[in-house]
C-alpha cells in the first residue's frame, strides 16, 4: 500500500461512500482540508491562501497563522540548506542546550548559538553574526534573524530591523526556550512584510517601489504623537524630557517611537587627542540615543558615558567585579547598537572576546582580559603575613606576572594562559619607546597571532596596560 492509499484509507470514514468521489464538491473540500492539516496546499489554492493570510481581517499574532506562514514559505521560497537543517515547516530541536557552547550572556545568544551549532551538526555551513543588525545566523549562505520566546508563543517584537521585501531573508521563530525541546518555524521576510502591511500596501510597493497608502499612515501616526508639549516642558523647566508613544500602520502593526529631548550646547565640546595622533577620533564611547534597549543602562556606565571615559580606561580596580561587569555591559550595549565605540575600545571588542565569559575548571571567568597573578600563600606564610603585613603592596607571585583566560577556537575549550616573568624578565616600561621596539624585534611580535600562547599576550601587553591598572596604553606591540 503506497502513501496516498494509506492517507485515503485513514480519512475514508469522512466520506459518505467510504471513499472520495471526485465529482462531489463536498468530498473535494474534505480532501483539501485534510491536506492543509498536513501542511500541503494545492497549487491553485496557494495564491488565495496568501491573500487570506495577508488580508486585513486576518490577525497574524496566533501560533497557527505562523504555522501557515511557515508552510507557505516552504512551498513558495528557495530555502536552500535551511531545509536540510529544518526539513518541515514546524521542526523540533531535542535537548537544545546540548548545542550551546560555554556560558553566554543571555538566552537569546544561547538560542542563536544553538541554531548555528545544530546546523553544523547537520553538515551545513553556518556562522553567527556578532554585531549584525537584522542578521543573527547565516545558514548555508541564507540570512536568518532569530526571534525566541520562553513559552509556546511567537515573538514579533523588532528592535534592530524591520521585515523587508527580500525573498532571500528568513526569520526563525523559536518557541518554548524554557523547556528541554524547542520548536522552530522558518518564515520568509517577504511573506511577513506582506502579512504585516496588508495587501494594499504590499501590492502598491511591488508595482511602483513605494506606497502612498503607507506614507499616509505614517504621516497620520506622527501627527498623533504631539511632541510639542514635551519640547516646551524641556525649554521651560530646563530638564530633559524622555518618553515613548505609539501609532499603527498596515494591519494594526504597532510602531513605538522613543524620544529624548535635550537642549544642545551652543559650542561643540572639544575632542581630546587620541593615541593614534589623528586628532579626529576619540576613545570614549558615545550613546546612540536613537536606539532603544530593553535593559537599563547602569549608573557606572552612565558615569563613563557622561565623563567621556574609555571602557579600557575605566575607573574601577582591574579585575574587580565592577571592572569586569562594566566591560561585559559595554559589549552588550555595543552589540545592540546602543553605544558606539571608538579607537582602542572598538579594536579590542571587534578582534577579541573581551566582555564575554567562559567556564574554566567549573568557574565562570572573563575572556581575553589580562589579570595580575596574585601569589597564593601557604598557611605558615599567612600567619607570618598577619603578624607583619605588607601595607599597600599587592603581591605578584607564582611563575608568572599576568594571566588571561582565552577560548581555543578549535576545541572551544577555555584555557588559562600565564605570561610575563615574575622576576622582572618582562618589565612594564611602557613609556620607553626604545624598550618597546627592542622587545617587539627580539620576540618577533608581528608574527605572534595565536591568542592561546603566552607570546601573543606578552607582545600585546602595552595594548592592555590600562586594563591592568597602568597609566598608559599603546596600540600595537612592545
Amino acid at each position: 500500500m503506497n502513501i496516498l492509499e494509506q492517507f485515503l484509507n485513514k480519512i475514508s470514514h469522512k466520506f459518505s461512500k467510504g471513499y472520495p468521489d471526485m465529482n462531489n464538491e463536498q468530498d473535494i473540500l474534505i480532501i483539501e482540508s485534510e491536506l492543509k492539516k498536513l501542511g500541503l496546499f494545492l497549487e491553485e489554492d496557494l495564491d488565495s491562501t496568501i491573500k487570506d493570510l495577508t488580508s486585513k481581517d486576518k490577525k497574524i499574532s496566533k501560533l497557527q497563522t505562523f504555522t501557515d506562514l511557515a508552510t507557505l514559505t516552504y512551498q513558495q521560497y528557495d530555502l536552500g540548506d535551511i531545509k536540510t537543517v529544518f526539513p518541515t515547516p514546524v521542526s523540533t530541536i531535542k535537548d537544545w542546550r546540548q548545542y550551546v557552547e560555554g556560558s553566554l550572556s543571555n538566552k537569546g545568544r544561547e538560542v542563536e548559538n544553538c541554531i548555528k551549532n545544530y546546523a553544523i551538526s547537520k553538515k551545513v555551513d553556518s556562522k553567527e553574526i556578532s554585531k549584525g543588525r537584522g542578521e543573527d545566523v547565516i545558514i548555508g549562505g541564507k540570512t536568518t534573524e532569530i526571534k525566541s520566546m520562553q513559552d509556546n508563543k511567537i515573538n514579533t517584537q523588532l528592535q534592530t530591523s524591520f521585515y523587508t521585501n527580500d525573498p532571500n531573508k528568513f526569520y526563525i521563530f523559536v518557541s518554548n526556550t524554557s523547556q528541554k525541546d524547542i520548536n522552530i518555524r522558518v518564515v520568509s521576510s517577504q511573506l511577513l512584510f506582506k502579512a504585516i502591511l496588508g495587501n494594499d500596501v504590499s501590492d502598491e510597493i511591488e508595482k511602483t517601489g513605494e506606497s502612498k497608502v503607507l506614507l499616509d499612515q505614517v504621516t497620520k501616526g506622527i501627527e498623533t504623537l504631539d511632541l510639542k508639549k514635551f519640547i516646551m516642558t524641556s525649554l521651560l523647566t530646563g530638564k530633559t524630557s524622555e518618553g515613548s508613544k505609539s501609532f499603527y500602520i498596515g494591519k494594526d502593526d504597532k510602531i513605538r517611537v522613543r524620544f529624548i529631548i535635550r537642549k544642545a550646547l551652543t559650542e561643540q565640546p572639544k575632542k581630546k587627542k587620541c593615541d593614534c595622533g589623528c586628532d579626529k577620533c576619540m576613545d570614549a564611547p558615545m550613546l546612540n540615543e536613537s536606539k532603544q534597549y530593553s535593559m537599563p543602562i547602569s549608573e557606572n556606565m552612565r558615569y563613563h558615558l557622561d565623563k567621556q571615559i574609555a571602557i579600557h580606561d575605566n575607573t574601577f580596580r582591574p579585575g574587580s567585579k565592577a571592572h569586569v561587569d562594566l566591560i561585559h555591559e559595554a559589549r552588550l550595549l555595543w552589540k545592540k547598537g546602543v553605544i558606539e565605540l571608538q579607537g582602542e575600545d572598538k579594536m579590542l571588542f571587534e578582534n577579541t572576546d573581551l566582555g564575554r565569559f567562559g567556564v574554566y575548571e567549573g568557574e565562570v571567568v572573563p575572556l581575553d582580559l589580562p589579570l595580575i597573578e596574585i601569589e597564593t600563600l601557604t598557611e605558615a606564610e599567612l600567619e607570618e603575613e598577619k603578624k607583619q603585613p605588607a601595607i599597600g603592596k599587592p603581591k605578584r607571585g607564582g611563575s608568572k606576572k599576568f594571566y588571561v583566560y582565552v577560548k581555543n577556537p578549535k576545541t572551544k575549550k577555555i584555557k588559562k594562559v600565564s605570561f610575563g616573568m615574575a622576576g622582572g624578565g618582562l618589565r612594564a616600561k611602557l613609556n620607553n619607546s626604545k624598550a618597546r621596539s627592542a622587545f617587539s624585534k627580539r620576540h618577533n611580535c608581528p608574527q605572534k597571532k595565536d591568542r592561546t600562547k603566552a607570546s601573543y599576550w606578552s607582545c600585546r601587553l602595552p595594548r592592555y596596560a590600562k586594563l591592568l591598572g597602568f597609566k598608559t596604553t599603546f596600540s600595537g606591540y612592545w
